[in-house]
């Protein structure tokens, strides 16, 4: 679903890519990011980024500590240091 909306809007707006290439590009794109449904204007973006021979950001986000295992972490932090 994806592919094919990318491949449809790209070459909606541009002649310069082939649709083989646009078609590789959203494959190898897909099987290697994280890429939902609702990400669709994000994944033609970054296909179109791709094809342009820009990089593209990574979009794993950080994982984010709990506010326990924060001060859990803080609290046996400052005692190996006294």
């Amino acid at each position: 679903m994806l592919i094919k909306s990318a491949v449809a809007k790209i070459t909606a707006v541009s002649d310069d890519f082939k649709v083989s290439s646009i078609i590789d590009v959203s494959k190898e794109l897909y099987e290697t990011g994280n890429y939902s449904v609702t990400d669709e204007k994000q994944f033609t973006r970054d296909v179109m980024k791709v094809l342009s021979g820009k990089n593209i950001r990574s979009k794993k986000k950080p994982d984010r500590m709990s506010k326990d295992v924060m001060m859990q972490f803080l609290d046996n932090s400052t005692q190996d240091t006294n």
